[in-house]
């Protein structure tokens, strides 16, 4: 027998793997694909998802420092809220208030003398040009309601200006316009 006997690792010349070679080892390139295009995606989707979340607050700020310089020196504000620290867009009151009177937007606002909820109507023939109120009701936390703006659709009944016009009135006519001729 021709086997070593100081090496009982060493192949058998005699054995019928002894001409054969161990299998090369196999290639990773897949894997390492496969887990640089995975972490693309990641990576990809945490910047978009974190830009997008980013807008919206952005978003949200913007529209909260647009309600608060339109109704910071509101008298019914001063009274109850007093000087507005802070404003932000409130989602679930936005939902709730949506409900009963679509287009309705509500802020969280607080303030140097209390806090509340300021619902605004928006005027729907604005065609996305900002902000357009058409009302405003502060709510305080014990559920009492304050008109902030009163509802411009209605604006014409509370004016009273102490006289009618007919249509047959001679103050609607205009008058005929003059032809000088040289």
């Amino acid at each position: 027998m021709s086997m070593s006997p100081n090496d009982p690792f060493e192949t058998n010349p005699n054995s019928r793997f002894a001409g054969q070679q161990p299998p090369p080892p196999q290639s990773n390139t897949w894997k390492w694909v496969i887990g640089i295009i995975l972490g693309v995606c990641v990576v990809g989707g945490l910047v978009c998802c974190g830009g997008a979340y980013f807008m919206f607050r952005m978003g949200q700020g913007m529209m909260a420092d647009m309600i608060t310089q339109e109704v910071a020196a509101n008298p019914v504000i001063q009274e109850h809220i007093g000087e507005i620290q802070s404003a932000e867009l409130n989602l679930a009151a936005t939902g709730e208030a949506g409900q009963n009177e679509p287009g309705t937007l509500a802020f969280d606002i607080v303030g140097s003398k209390g806090s509340g909820v300021l619902e605004i109507k928006q005027d729907p023939s604005n065609n996305g040009n900002g902000i357009s109120i058409r009302s405003a009701e502060l709510v305080m936390p014990d559920g009492t309601r304050y008109e902030v703006i009163s509802d411009l659709e209605s604006f014409e009944d509370q004016i009273d200006t102490g006289f009618e016009m007919d249509a047959d009135s001679p103050a609607l006519d205009q008058p005929e316009p003059e032809i000088l001729l040289k």
